[in-house]
C-alpha cells in the first residue's frame, strides 16, 4: 500500500504534468495590433527632408541613397566606448568623393563609437565616426545628448548605417515612458506550416534592410526585407518578412508585442518566407 508521502509525491507529479499540458493548450488568436495602424504609403523624398527633428537611423539602412551626405538629429539613449580607427579597420578605407559639388572635403576619420538614437517611431544603433578635429568633443557626447550626425550612406561593417559626428546641440527633450505591448504567448501559427495568412506574434525585429530591384518589371516584388522571430502555439520561429514598396514604412512599427498578419510565400529553406500583409 502506497504510503501517504508516496501518494503526495503523485500528486505532485500530476500537478507538474497537468500545467504542463495546461501550457501546451492552445488559445484563441490574439487580438491584431495593426488594427489602429493607418494604411503606410511609400515614402517620397520629402519625407527624409526634414533635419530638425529627431530622426530614426533605421531609414538610413533603408533608403541609404536618399540620406547619403545628408545631416540629421540624434537624441542619444545609449553609447558604446570610443576606439581608435587603425590602418585595419574597415573605416580607414578612403570614403568615397562627396557628389555635393560645393561640399568641403571629408576628413577620414580618426575615432568611432556605437550609439543608439531614439525617436517617436522607435531606436536603432549608428556607427559614429570622429575626425582627428572633432574627436575631443566625444567626451560630451552621451546619454540624453541631442547631436548632429550626418549619414553617409552606407552600413558599418558591422551592420548599423555609418555616420559622421557635426555638433552638439545640448539636452534631449523628455521622452513619454516606453510603451510595451504584450502580445499573447499562444497567438499565430508556425509560419513552417502556415499556409494563406497568419498572425505572428513578434518576439524580437531586426533591422530593415533594401532588396534589389528585381529584373522583370512587371512583377510585384518586395522592397525591403526584415528578421523577425515569431511566438506561436509551441514555441518561436524566425522568419524573413518582406515588404512590398507601399508598406516599406511598417516595419518601423513590427517590434516586439506587436501581432501583425502576414502571408505565407514559402517553407522550403531553413527560415520561412511570408509577405506582409498588414496596413
Amino acid at each position: 500500500m502506497a504510503t501517504r508521502t508516496q501518494l503526495a509525491r503523485c500528486l505532485a507529479c500530476l500537478m507538474i504534468l497537468g500545467c504542463g499540458q495546461a501550457e501546451r493548450t492552445p488559445e484563441g488568436p490574439a487580438e491584431l495590433t495593426t488594427g489602429s495602424w493607418p494604411d503606410t504609403p511609400p515614402p517620397p523624398e520629402a519625407f527624409l527632408e526634414t533635419d530638425d527633428d529627431p530622426f530614426d537611423p533605421r531609414l538610413a539602412l533603408m533608403f541609404p541613397e536618399l540620406l547619403a551626405t545628408r545631416e540629421r538629429v540624434c537624441d542619444v539613449t545609449e553609447i558604446g566606448e570610443l576606439q581608435q580607427v587603425t590602418e585595419a579597420d574597415p573605416l580607414a578605407e578612403p570614403l568615397p568623393p562627396d557628389p555635393e559639388a560645393e561640399a568641403p572635403a571629408r576628413d577620414e576619420p580618426s575615432h568611432h563609437q556605437r550609439l543608439r538614437c531614439r525617436t517617436p517611431t522607435g531606436e536603432g544603433w549608428v556607427e559614429l565616426t570622429y575626425t582627428k578635429e572633432s574627436a575631443p568633443l566625444a567626451a560630451f557626447v552621451d546619454a540624453g545628448q541631442r547631436i548632429r550626425i550626418r549619414f553617409e550612406g552606407k552600413a558599418s561593417a558591422e551592420g548599423p548605417p555609418l555616420a559622421a559626428f557635426v555638433a552638439s546641440i545640448g539636452d534631449a527633450p523628455p521622452y513619454p515612458p516606453r510603451r510595451w505591448l504584450h502580445a499573447n504567448v499562444r497567438a499565430g501559427d508556425d509560419p513552417a506550416t502556415a499556409r494563406g495568412e497568419f498572425r505572428c506574434a513578434v518576439t524580437d525585429a531586426g533591422p530593415i534592410t533594401p532588396i534589389p530591384p528585381a529584373v522583370e518589371e512587371d512583377r510585384p516584388d518586395p522592397s525591403h526585407v526584415q528578421l523577425v522571430t515569431c511566438r506561436h502555439t509551441l514555441g518561436t520561429r524566425l522568419v524573413q518578412l518582406r515588404y512590398p514598396a507601399a508598406q516599406a514604412l511598417a516595419s518601423l512599427r513590427v517590434r516586439r508585442g506587436e501581432v501583425v498578419t502576414l502571408q505565407a510565400v514559402s517553407a522550403d529553406g531553413p527560415i520561412p518566407i511570408a509577405r506582409y500583409a498588414g496596413p
